[in-house]
């Protein structure tokens, strides 16, 4: 019956087109700066351990007086398959902490959750209390019209800025083994829940570095250059159980800018990032489409890979 309601719903899509929502036209009456406000970070739903945090503690806190407050995001982090301007989160408030229910990106304990456009506002009303909120893929502000309506926050912090690297493998670019891997794209896991496009490599460990070229619709922003993140782990590649459009627990994620090298350094279990990278096979993938190359300074230091398409080739990446 699901199967069913899914096609049909791709086929209403398809004859009808998709019904673009406009933003609502709100300014709190006190202005942007608001009386009070809070900066709460970016508590983005899905965030792995590789950013140092696990999913469940991946939420930011306040406390208000009560009223209404004026919600919004800004610096939206790009790079998916519906990517839209304005960019749109459902943001959602609760109590005590969030639980979630595997495959689901609202906590089930949410006590409001709202669409929220980026660089525009939306009322909330809540009560006096001490809340949860989750759900931003950008910076979350509140403002409110009264002084002292926000206190006690516990923003979740940022990823830092992305910056163009001069970095260079001390045995230079081309290293003394390297591994071409091609696009492998994270567009068909966003799509269609396939794991399919991703590429393999083998290494005898140590410090590796990745660079990234031809990116695909990079998701730059006022603080950022042109990058792809990269995602690799040993073993297969598996879906995050709580968030469907997310990889289970890589053992690294790193934000390559365009045309740079930068240190491949995996993130362990204590999550103390470290730069030796353990021996094995690893999967890899980029987000968006970029071409990605892997180096070692030692002989052997990579081999066996299994590329997928590079950008452009057969469609990929376009």
């Amino acid at each position: 019956m699901r199967s069913l309601r899914a096609i049909l719903l791709i086929a209403l899509l398809a004859a009808t087109g998709c019904r673009e929502i406009d933003p609502p036209d709100i300014t709190p009456p006190c202005g942007a700066e608001g009386a009070s406000r809070a900066d709460l970070g970016l508590p983005l739903v899905g965030r792995d351990v590789s950013e140092h945090f696990d999913f469940e503690d991946n939420y930011a806190e306040f406390t208000t007086a009560g009223g209404d407050l004026y919600v919004t995001t800004y610096g939206q982090h790009g790079g998916g398959f519906f990517d839209r301007y304005p960019a749109r989160d459902s943001i959602s408030f609760g109590q005590g902490a969030p639980e979630w229910e595997e495959g689901y990106r609202t906590p089930m304990n949410a006590l409001v959750t709202e669409r929220v456009f980026e660089d525009h506002y939306t009322v909330v009303n809540l009560n006096a209390c001490r809340y949860w909120v989750t759900g931003a893929n950008g910076h979350l502000e509140i403002v409110s019209c009264e002084a002292d309506a926000l206190s006690d926050v516990r923003a979740v912090p940022d990823w830092p800025p992305i910056e163009a690297s001069d970095l260079v493998p001390p045995c230079a670019e081309r290293g003394l083994s390297r591994v071409e891997l091609g696009s492998p794209t994270y567009e068909r896991f966003n799509r269609y829940q396939d794991l399919s496009q991703h590429a393999k490599f083998t290494t005898t460990g140590g410090q590796l570095y990745i660079k990234v070229t031809d990116v695909v619709d990079s998701p730059v922003k006022d603080r950022y250059v042109p990058y792809a993140r990269v995602q690799m782990s040993r073993g297969e590649p598996r879906r995050n159980p709580n968030i469907a459009s997310s990889l289970n627990r890589p053992d690294v994620v790193v934000d390559v800018p365009e045309g740079d090298f930068v240190e491949v350094t995996p993130v362990r279990r204590d999550q103390r990032p470290t730069p030796v990278l353990d021996p094995g096979t690893y999967w890899v993938f980029t987000t968006p489409a970029a071409n990605v190359t892997i180096v070692s300074c030692e002989e052997d230091g990579v081999y066996d890979a299994r590329p997928v398409a590079p950008v452009g080739a057969n469609g990929s990446g376009s």
